[in-house]
C-alpha cells in the first residue's frame, strides 16, 4: 500500500436518510446506506446506523490537511437546506482525516478562521493515522 491521506465527509444517524443528504448536498457519496441495509462492498452484515460518506483524496504532496478541509467546507456550509436538515435531525457533519504513512507526514495546521467555520456548522474532526511498511527497494 502506498502512502495516502484522505478526508471523509461523513453524516451518521440512526434515522439518517442518505438519499436526502445526497439531494441536499448535491454530490454522490462514496458510500451510503440506511440502518439495516447490508454494508456496501460485499460485507455480509447490516449497517447499525444510517450513513453517508464522501471520500476526498488529497493528491498534492506534501498533504495539506487544513487546505483540504477549507476546500471541503463549502460542500456543507454553503447549503442552508442541508444545515437546517442537520439541525432538525441532530446530525453533525464529521470530517474524518485518515493517513496511511510510512515515511512522510501531512501538514496539519488548522487556522482559527477554519476552526470558526467548522464550529459554525457544528462539525467535528477525527484524525486516524496508520503506519504502513515502507516500500522495499527492488
Amino acid at each position: 500500500m502506498a502512502e495516502e491521506v484522505y478526508i471523509n465527509l461523513e453524516f451518521f444517524d440512526e434515522n439518517l436518510n442518505p438519499d436526502e443528504i445526497t439531494r441536499l448536498i448535491g454530490i454522490q457519496p462514496t458510500k451510503s446506506g440506511r440502518k439495516g441495509a447490508l454494508i456496501p462492498g460485499g460485507r455480509k452484515f447490516p449497517i447499525t446506523e444510517g450513513m453517508w460518506k464522501y471520500r476526498y483524496i488529497i493528491t498534492e504532496t506534501p498533504w495539506d490537511v487544513g487546505k483540504a478541509l477549507a476546500e471541503l467546507l463549502p460542500l456543507v456550509e454553503s447549503k442552508p437546506e442541508l444545515l437546517q436538515y442537520c439541525r432538525d435531525n441532530h446530525i453533525d457533519p464529521e470530517f474524518a482525516v485518515v493517513s496511511y504513512l510510512a515515511e512522510n507526514t501531512p501538514i496539519v495546521t488548522l487556522e482559527p478562521s477554519l476552526m470558526k467555520r467548522m464550529a459554525a456548522i457544528n462539525a467535528s474532526i477525527d484524525f486516524d493515522t496508520y503506519i504502513i511498511p515502507a516500500d522495499e527497494p527492488e
